[in-house]
């Protein structure tokens, strides 16, 4: 890599903003008709904001989350999700408008720097961009404020900055006018593709052909009678080969299940004059017949997938039958395999079985209507629940001309007619599937058709392709002018522009002195909160007068265990973390004096010496016991319990609602549970105790990296969901009380 001007420095975008949020985790409960824009991660493509749908919110006076207000030129990057890393730029001045928690606002000390920054941020760097490189996780990818913050940025005088927007847009401008003109010669040879087979399906293509050729075609009239004749005389077999069978069976004793009774053959509805009168019109020699016409004939020749609970995955086996499942004809692709069932379960499921040559159609979702046909070295197994079989009579309809035919809008329009959903369309039934119309033409014509439609369809193709390679090339074009942007090769230096050294240092200042001064006027804040409200307010946290903290610590302890003893579960996760957890929440959220100095530790805020010491004083006193049983450290009642249990609730008067009120709130809550919540809580208050405003990542941020190297152990996507439940719940932090500090290490 080349090495950048002398005027230009590395730094972290972190050294350029002012703040870097993400929005608040439960605003879905404000979603309404109308009100304040809020911006989701589908609202951010091609690195554009576009509000045409954004969802709206209708906010209470005071919501946590409004820190998140958009104002023109902050950067919007996507978070989570499939959409992971996309960047865009407010450009404009926006109606009241909040991001979610998906969406990352990014807000720059000097908005100046707005546009450079966002060119860097699209800018890939190889297949991608520096912002997807730092996302994390599988299927569903995360990228976090920290590593947004630490991104690493070139940054050239501001000045020059201005020169490079200007030239980027300048080059892209007319890059942008060839890429339009390249997309839209490909949406024109799409309609010119449509256009050719709608030609050929009404019988324009071929018919001076026709003409030339009339005297040794079959028309649809003779063929569709020839047809009939064909599918009735194959039913006299059927009958014959029955009989045949029925006398065998008699001679065996009728031991074997007796053989079915071919169906009769039904006579097939006609294109009514009113459905007739809908279409168009077709040549002579040609006809309109419903779709069942040109089936093999029998059931088999139209078959829906077996229900989903006949397929649950429960079931499938590594090695066996195959099933054949959506993807195959999504992507035309007969021999993708994922899926196998035992020979038993096959043969459970025989008339779902595929043979060479079958169709298979697309029957659900978006992808509804999509073709693949069964190749002749094939896998035998079965269809799923997603799959339509079709078999043809290939006397009357060529293989490929059913293709062509199927995938033309015309039929395409037809299978979505059909459809029913809105959100996930499904075809509807076999028999008004059937009753579609399909020209019925001799398949010399169809052949011909074919021949045709394959000359032109091939010069499509070619220039399909070349429009593809063009457009590839541009985006190419695209990288590579970003590349020359930030590394300075694409305007000159300016040796009169401030060096980018003097600028980073200008904000580095600013943002102390910033810094500073909200840190002094959150001070004079507090200080005026406490004196106005010094004579109401007990100091935090308060002694329960008529018992020692020892013994109360020790009866909270006793009233959980009987809170809890009449549940199972809940006795279970009660040990050594979740009486902690209950003892700091006590202390921090209710303000009641336990005597506690708990410190970071592995399991969240912890005074372990100072839980040995009341189990020691509960011991000797004859409260309770607590022995290690396996991995559980279990309470086992004293003599004294109930006596311990008296003296506390007397002691604590009103208070004791507040404690009960805590312990069934965290009834429900496992070991690791209940050590998230209250991890959470003490690093949020610590956070507050700063004078600090976070937002949801700096509290996890601040609960997981920052707290202790066990907790790195535990996912992300939990911590956050701590959160919601804690907010849901009303287990919020004021700010209030002493701060859980790391562990003092002793020296040697």
């Amino acid at each position: 890599m080349s090495e950048l001007p002398t005027t230009w420095e590395k730094c972290e975008l972190n050294d350029l903003v002012e703040y870097v949020t993400s929005g608040s985790r439960d605003w879905s409960k404000f979603y309404a008709d109308s009100g304040a824009n809020f911006i989701r991660t589908q609202d951010i493509n091609q690195n554009e904001l576009c509000l045409d749908s954004v969802a709206k919110v209708q906010l209470p006076e005071k919501v946590e989350g409004k820190r998140t207000l958009v104002k023109k030129d902050d950067l919007l990057i996507t978070i989570t999700g499939a959409n992971v890393g996309k960047c865009a730029i407010v450009n404009k001045e926006v109606e009241e408008s909040y991001v979610s928690q998906s969406v990352a606002l990014v807000r720059l000390f000097y908005s100046e720097l707005s546009p450079f920054l966002h060119l860097q941020l699209i800018a890939a760097r190889g297949e991608r961009t520096e912002l997807q490189k730092a996302a994390y996780g599988m299927g569903r990818p995360v990228l976090n404020l920290t590593n947004i913050k630490g991104l690493e940025i070139s940054l050239p005088p501001l000045h020059e900055q201005k020169r490079i927007v200007d030239k980027v847009e300048e080059l892209f401008s007319e890059l942008n006018k060839g890429i339009e003109s390249l997309k839209a010669a490909r949406e024109q040879l799409k309609v010119y593709r449509q256009a050719l087979l709608k030609h050929a399906f009404e019988g324009k293509l071929t018919e001076q052909w026709r003409k030339d050729n009339a005297d040794r075609l079959e028309t649809a009239d003779q063929l569709l009678v020839r047809i009939k004749q064909e599918r009735e005389a194959r039913y006299q077999r059927q009958l014959e080969d029955w009989k045949v069978a029925i006398k065998q069976w008699e001679v065996d004793g009728k031991e074997r299940k007796k053989p079915r009774k071919p169906r009769k053959l039904n006579p097939i509805e006609p294109i009514s004059v009113d459905a007739l009168s809908e279409l168009t019109e077709l040549p002579e020699t040609w006809k309109w017949v419903p779709w069942e016409e040109l089936l093999e004939s029998g059931d088999a020749s139209f078959k829906r997938g077996p229900f989903g609970s006949a397929l649950k995955k429960s079931i499938f086996v590594d090695k066996g039958y195959k099933v054949y499942e959506q993807y195959c004809p999504i992507n035309d692709d007969p021999y993708f395999a994922r899926y196998y069932i035992t020979p038993e379960k096959f043969q459970e499921l025989q008339q779902f079985a595929v043979n060479a040559g079958d169709f298979l159609i697309s029957c659900s979702g978006v992808t509804l209507g999509r073709i693949t046909q069964v190749p002749d070295s094939f896998e035998e197994g079965i269809i799923n629940q997603a799959l339509l079989r079709v078999r043809l009579n290939r006397t009357a309809i060529l293989d490929q001309f059913f293709i062509e035919f199927f995938r033309a809008s015309y039929f395409q329009g037809k299978i979505f007619d059909k459809a029913q959903g809105a959100a996930i369309p499904n075809v509807k039934g076999v028999k008004e599937l059937k009753a579609i119309p399909l020209p019925l033409i001799s398949l010399k014509e169809q052949d011909e058709i074919l021949r045709l439609l394959d000359q032109s369809l091939s010069v499509l193709d070619e220039m399909e392709e070349q429009v593809d390679v063009s457009l590839v090339k541009s985006d190419a074009l695209r990288q590579s002018i970003l590349k020359k942007a930030f590394s300075g090769q694409l305007v000159a230096q300016d040796p009169n522009d401030e060096p980018a050294s003097v600028l980073l240092e200008r904000i580095a200042a600013e943002k102390a002195e910033a810094d500073a001064k909200a840190k002094k006027a959150r001070a004079s804040k507090k200080r005026r909160q406490f004196k106005k409200s010094s004579a109401k307010v007990l100091p935090f946290r308060t002694k329960i007068e008529g018992i020692s903290t020892t013994d109360l610590h020790a009866g909270i302890l006793a009233l959980a265990y009987r809170h809890y003893e009449a549940s199972d579960k809940a006795l279970q996760n009660f040990g050594h973390v979740k009486g902690e957890k209950i003892a700091h929440l006590v202390e921090a959220h209710l303000g009641i004096d336990l005597e506690r100095k708990p410190v970071k530790d592995a399991a969240g805020p912890n005074d372990y010496p100072h839980l040995m010491k009341i189990e020691s004083r509960a011991r000797k006193a004859g409260f309770f016991s607590v022995k290690r049983e396996g991995a559980r450290y279990v309470l086992h009642k004293g003599r004294q319990f109930d006596a311990l249990l008296n003296k506390s609730t007397g002691a604590l008067g009103d208070r004791l609602g507040d404690i009960e009120a805590l312990l069934e709130l965290l009834k429900p809550l496992d070991t690791r549970q209940a050590e998230i919540v209250a991890t959470l809580y003490a690093a949020w208050n610590n956070l507050l105790l700063d004078g600090e405003h976070p937002d949801d990542e700096a509290i996890v941020h601040e609960a997981r990296e920052n707290w202790h190297r066990d907790k790195l152990g535990i996912e992300r996507d939990r911590f956050f969901k701590g959160l919601q439940w804690m907010r849901d719940k009303g287990l919020v932090p004021e700010g209030r009380g002493e701060k859980v500090v790391a562990r003092q290490r002793k020296r040697k």
